[in-house]
């Protein structure tokens, strides 16, 4: 729901805080890894700038990757994507980074409040939402939001 992501959005935007301040949203039937807290610890640590991460897509199981998975088969990981753990499911490398191909859909994401001013302003400009909530191909370059992704999924 587009609409319920941009409350959540506008509400982080309009708080007190810093725009290096971080906010995790999660649909509300996403199971957690156990590798959840190491690595968005890792995660926000290790990225220079953090704009928006998508933490779990909605075609993967936890700490698993599959080459030949719908989400894996969508968008693909950047070969400069930062390693950031391992996962203790699978032993699969966890690695961050920017993307190719079409990402759209979430389980769970980090973003800035930085990014979601810049989201929140967007939805604005432009007169409300004409796009699915997690089409990142569509808002982020208005937006200048860096999306970001990870690989396996933090939650299934």
């Amino acid at each position: 729901m587009a609409v319920s992501h941009y409350r959540m959005l506008k509400q982080f935007a309009e708080s007190e805080g810093g725009p290096s301040d971080l906010m995790i949203v999660a649909e509300d039937d996403a199971v957690l890894s156990s590798d959840f807290e190491r690595i968005v610890k890792r995660v926000s640590q290790r990225l220079r700038t953090l704009d928006f991460v998508v933490l779990a897509d909605p075609f993967s199981d936890a700490g698993v990757s599959r080459l030949r998975g719908v989400g894996e088969r969508h968008a693909q990981l950047s070969f400069a994507s930062k390693l950031v753990g391992v996962s203790r499911v699978s032993g699969t490398p966890y690695r961050v980074g920017h993307y190719d191909g079409h990402l759209w859909g979430t389980g769970l994401y980090l973003v800035s409040r930085a990014a979601s001013v810049r989201y929140v302003r967007l939805v604005q400009r432009l007169g409300g939402i004409h796009w699915v909530a997690d089409d990142y191909g569509y808002w982020k370059g208005p937006a200048q939001v860096d999306v970001k992704l990870l690989r396996p999924n933090l939650a299934g």
